[in-house]
């Protein structure tokens, strides 16, 4: 994450999403010049899943020059307002970019008032929160929506035991929390014994990758409750491990759905003809894919993910940071400036 907030990482970003010569870009004509110009002001509303996501958010809207309104989380416990005041700390002259407002969601007044002095509005977040915010904006504001998201990885005959210790190590980082964070496996198959001994395996090197991370004894008796809850509902065959405070759920629907998280996945059956159909109806929410296939069925499988919707195809680490990636599919930087065409003759 600091490499990205670097001046060089800064500098990459810019010219990976508006192009090398941003500041001086190429006349349509002989008479029509372009430059980029800010939006304005930028009024973002940020999800509590991720300590920096507030800082970074103001640091894409300063990159391009807008006035920036941060709406905290509740769970923010003031990181952010610390953050910030290093920033300022470093360049004093953003400070009449920059404003924080720790406004609860329910104080929809205030809400309002700030969003109509807005340009844009930049939200993160659940659906809840996304169709929250548009009650909010007026039809002439512009809502730029970071969405909430669904992450997977797929897997088939040749995943590697290596491959399923760093996926491994990408569920217990990230806790699943994040938009990038793998829920759950789909496995290439329409065999429940070839499903449930990769399930079985998965597990084994889950248990045992655990034990390098500490344990919490808060989410261990809370995962265990609702395990145990969801058994109860529940009148299919699905198959349940859970030990040391990490858990594998076996299951034989092919649904993409949200895990327990917090160290849980499932498990379960797609094969690699059915990838487009079974995921057409998440194609809004489809972010990434942890791709552990090595064979022949490689490109297929890579196609058919793309055209369902998925936006990134990864490694196990599903949730790495790499300098100049898209947010969801799209440049940032692009979302937050407009494209000005002036007739000079």
């Amino acid at each position: 994450m600091l490499s990205i907030l670097s001046k060089e990482g800064l500098t990459y970003k810019l010219e990976t999403e508006l192009g090398i010569d941003h500041k001086n870009l190429k006349p349509l004509n002989n008479s029509t010049k372009r430059r980029f110009e800010p939006i304005g002001v930028l009024l973002h509303i940020a999800a509590g899943n991720m300590d920096f996501l507030p800082i970074y958010t103001v640091i894409e809207g300063l990159l391009v020059g807008n006035i920036n309104l941060v709406k905290l989380s509740s769970h923010d416990k003031g990181l952010s307002l610390k953050l910030i005041d290093e920033l300022l700390k470093i360049e004093p002259k953003l400070t009449n970019f920059i404003y924080l407002f720790d406004i609860p969601s329910s104080d929809i007044s205030s809400l309002k008032k700030l969003a109509d002095i807005s340009n844009a509005l930049v939200v993160w977040g659940s659906n809840e929160a996304i169709k929250s915010v548009r009650s909010l904006a007026s039809t002439n504001t512009k809502i730029i929506e970071w969405g909430h998201k669904l992450s997977f990885a797929y897997a088939n005959h040749s995943t590697t035991d290596t491959d399923l210790v760093n996926l491994s190590h990408h569920i217990l980082k990230t806790n699943q929390v994040l938009c990038s964070s793998v829920q759950g496996i789909f496995y290439d198959t329409d065999n429940e014994v070839e499903l449930t001994t990769f399930g079985k395996r998965f597990f084994e090197i889950l248990k045992e990758t655990s034990k390098s991370y500490p344990k919490d004894i808060g989410m261990i008796g809370r995962n265990t409750i609702q395990i145990y809850t969801e058994q109860l509902k529940e009148n299919n065959n699905s198959i349940y491990l859970n030990e040391d405070g990490v858990s594998v759920c076996i299951k034989f629907d092919h649904e993409l759905a949200l895990s327990f998280m917090f160290r849980n996945v499932w498990v379960k059956p797609l094969t690699k003809e059915n990838i487009i159909t079974k995921f057409h109806k998440h194609k809004y929410h489809l972010q990434s894919c942890a791709l552990l296939v090595h064979d022949e069925t490689k490109d297929e499988v890579i196609s058919k993910l793309i055209r369902s919707g998925v936006q990134r195809i990864t490694g196990p680490n599903a949730s790495r940071f790499i300098i100049g990636e898209a947010h969801d599919g799209t440049y940032a930087l692009r979302e937050y400036v407009n494209l000005i065409e002036i007739d000079e003759k």
